[in-house]
């Protein structure tokens, strides 16, 4: 009879131990989805976060050469007064000096 509990608790055991290990794969396989899963949202707002910082800074950019954009527009013409000035300049020196 000694014999006969004593198997009934070795089953017992191994029936716990089954039920325990069964628990304990189904809690890793949920936390490491869990795990991917959250991984994944990171790296979705790292690349949100890339995408916005690049949008902002093109933004910058814009409204300084918007900005900017009357001034290079006349830049033409005055390069050409400055050239037509400089030419002179250099009539009136030479003239100068001969």
């Amino acid at each position: 009879i000694l014999h006969n509990r004593w198997l009934q608790w070795r089953f017992v055991n191994a029936r716990a131990e089954a039920a325990m290990n069964a628990q304990t794969v189904s809690s890793e396989n949920l936390l490491y989805n869990v795990w991917t899963q959250t991984s994944n949202l990171w790296e979705s707002v790292a690349t949100i976060q890339v995408e916005l910082q690049h949008a902002r800074l093109a933004l910058k950019l814009d409204s300084v050469l918007s900005s900017h954009a009357k001034h290079l527009d006349g830049w033409g013409a005055l390069d050409l007064e400055h050239a037509a000035t400089l030419t002179g300049v250099m009539d009136a020196l030479e003239a100068a000096i001969i």
